[in-house]
């Protein structure tokens, strides 16, 4: 039998699992080693895919934020909110702020003529009055019309309320104490005490005060939207 060149391999004849290794004077029984394949390239390109991936999110990430710290076309103000948002400021437009200044300014005058329109308020007995001043808390907002004298209107009682005697119905003596509260700007600037007068009001509820004698008083508090003096005593 010719033999290998040494140094070489045979498979194993015999099913041992283990090959046959010929060193050029004899036989031995073996396990061949197998070189184990080099990972290491493998594991170099993991590295250089996750530090591409890592630059190129960095990349987006600066674009983005460029972007948000850019001033808008509109003029607005770079900023940002609670998370870090980039978010822009709405700009003043003097011309829109004017518009809606015009429009506010149009309510409110459409809103204080529906208050001084006389046709909403009613007229009613003195019976009604009577128990409307009782429990004034249980007619909150019922306008009604009322006659009266000016009891107080002076630095105590300031721009903004009098005091009047007043009645449901034109009389020469009125029983029920009344503070009458300022329901549109100015509405008393012509009114003194003693003046005779007519109020379309909106009844207020109750108001609790201090009288000159030191104690205190409540009496039904109405707010006037209308008021015309008719004579003075």
């Amino acid at each position: 039998m010719t033999q290998p060149t040494p140094p070489s391999w045979l498979p194993d004849p015999e099913g041992s699992g283990r090959e046959r290794w010929w060193d050029g004077y004899r036989w031995t029984a073996q396990t061949r080693i197998t070189p184990k394949k080099n990972r290491s390239s493998k594991a170099w390109w993991w590295i250089g895919g996750f530090i591409a991936l890592v630059v190129i999110i960095g990349a987006i990430g600066s674009t983005l934020s460029d972007t948000g710290n850019t001033a808008s076309p509109s003029g607005g103000t770079p900023s940002t909110d609670a998370r870090g948002t980039a978010t822009t400021s709405t700009p003043v437009d003097p011309q829109a702020d004017a518009s809606q200044s015009a429009a506010m300014s149009s309510a409110l005058a459409e809103a204080t003529a529906r208050e001084q329109d006389k046709t909403q308020f009613k007229d009613i007995g003195d019976r009604d009055w009577q128990l409307i001043a009782k429990n004034p808390d249980a007619h909150l907002g019922e306008k009604v019309v009322i006659y009266g004298k000016v009891t107080q209107a002076d630095s105590v009682t300031g721009d903004k309320y009098i005091r009047v005697s007043t009645g449901a119905e034109p009389a020469d003596y009125y029983t029920v104490n009344t503070i009458a509260k300022e329901g549109v700007n100015g509405v008393f600037a012509n009114v003194v005490e003693g003046d005779l007068v007519t109020m379309w009001a909106r009844v207020w509820g109750s108001k609790t005060y201090d009288t000159t004698l030191g104690g205190s008083t409540t009496a039904p508090e109405v707010k006037v939207n209308v008021i015309e003096v008719t004579g003075h005593e």
